[in-house]
């Protein structure tokens, strides 16, 4: 199938995006008034092609075409990923009177938290998603894996939009294959929570959910996913890191002092917080980067992080948190988070540069708008014991005795089932390891 970009359907698409950005944040991003006035209140009814800007028509089918090349893709893919967004803009959207609604939003929820036919249903519409003709599970991941997007998406003020607005294109992708399924995040403080080595063996890494956590995937709905280096692989523990640490998640979503994007992201400019524990400086950024590289292997090494399934969940988990700052910044601050882009790391994370690889005419500042979830998800609190572990029904999750209604809940172990010794490998800190090598309410809005 041949990419067949008509201009009429250029146009629409660009006027979508374009006319988000003006009706939800209110700048101007060099897009042709012409584009909005041309679709905008009419964009079903037929249009003579010689009347439509050409220069929108060049704009984004320049965009696509570059995407193409960046992700040495076919024209099947492009076609995917053009057809995936303008589905996602239709969510989005929100002036025409004839977009997409959907009767209530996505509930996203601790993945222990679903039951076993939630979980099945997610996994399987994962295992679609690589195993279908196409394989668009391969197609999404290889945008996150080029050198350009792991410079806009990483190190930086655009880290956390970008990821945002990915997530949603790829859970949008899964309900076409299984429809109604809902991402699901990994809170891995609840893992951490476990003492001694006792981590590896987290009722994360049975069988009942992601699959062992060191050597190959023999287990779980995602064995012997087929990656480009040969069937998954994890090395739990091997190359350093450490998993997401509640206390440091605890500052992130209360503590008054930390009231800046500029305080949880990296990059050039950015100046983290102190951790109260340590009293080093850390930031989101920085403990989701540590989280990586403790899962390990493909996990560890941004190009080759997205073909895990674990990335997604875990990326999940960091615009949980991201949330839970962005409720702390509007509610207790008085600040919008969505006009806090500071635009830390660099010239690829500048606020009008492009949020490459997703919505053609999107700018990074365009992540951190608040229609998200506004109008497409939330999230339920993360399991602690006042709600009953988020209502896990699956013995994965456990309330230890003591402490208050917010007290976390721990995650079980699997007793028996043994990993393997994780692989010892010896270099640089988790930090750089990750970032230098490229070969009780709902949480609503």
């Amino acid at each position: 199938m041949k990419m067949n970009l008509s201009n009429r359907e250029v146009v629409i698409f660009l006027l979508l995006a374009a006319c988000t950005s003006a009706a939800l944040l209110g700048d101007k991003y060099n897009v042709p008034p012409e584009c909005m006035e041309e679709v905008i209140f009419d964009y079903d009814s037929p249009k003579d092609n010689s009347t439509l800007n050409k220069d929108c028509v060049k704009f984004v089918s320049d965009s696509y075409r570059k995407l193409q090349q960046l992700i040495n893709g076919t024209d099947d893919d492009i076609n995917y990923i053009r057809s995936l967004t303008r589905e996602g803009m239709a969510l989005l959207y929100p002036g025409s009177g004839r977009e997409k609604r959907q009767a209530a939003l996505r509930a996203r929820r601790e993945c222990r938290s679903l039951t076993s036919e939630e979980w099945r249903r997610l996994a399987n519409a994962i295992r679609r998603l690589k195993f279908d003709p196409g394989n668009r599970f391969d197609t999404m991941a290889r945008i996150h894996a080029m050198p350009a997007v792991i410079a806009n998406a990483h190190d930086g003020s655009s880290i956390l939009g970008w990821h945002r607005v990915f997530l949603y294109l790829f859970e949008n992708a899964l309900r076409r294959k299984v429809p109604g399924v809902v991402l699901c995040y990994w809170d891995s403080t609840i893992d951490y929570l476990i003492p001694g080595p006792g981590q590896a063996q987290s009722s994360s890494f049975s069988h009942n959910m992601f699959g062992n956590s060191r050597g190959l995937v023999r287990t779980g709905p995602f064995a012997n996913f087929p990656t480009p280096w040969g069937p998954l692989r994890r090395n739990f523990g091997g190359e350093g890191g450490s998993l997401m640490r509640p206390h440091v998640v605890d500052m992130i979503a209360s503590d008054p002092r930390i009231r800046s994007h500029g305080q949880i992201v990296d990059g050039q400019g950015a100046t983290g917080f102190i951790d109260s524990m340590t009293g080093q400086r850390t930031s989101l950024e920085a403990e989701h980067n540590n989280a990586h590289v403790a899962v390990g292997a493909l996990m560890a090494v941004i190009p080759n992080a997205a073909w895990d399934p674990l990335f997604y969940f875990h990326h999940c988990y960091i615009d949980y948190v991201w949330q839970l700052f962005r409720r702390k910044l509007r509610n207790r601050l008085g600040i919008d988070p969505a006009r806090d882009y500071l635009g830390h790391g660099g010239p690829a994370h500048a606020p009008n540069a492009p949020l490459l690889g997703l919505i053609p005419g999107w700018r990074n500042v365009h992540g951190y708008s608040n229609v998200f979830t506004q109008r497409v998800y939330r999230y339920h609190f993360h399991p602690v014991c006042g709600n009953g572990c988020s209502g896990s029904t699956r013995r994965l999750l456990y309330c230890p005795g003591g402490g208050s209604r917010y007290r976390r809940c721990v995650s079980n172990t699997m007793p028996g089932r043994a990993q393997p010794p994780a692989l010892s490998i010896a270099g640089r800190s988790a930090e750089e390891k990750f970032k230098t090598v490229y070969d009780d309410p709902d949480i609503a809005s």
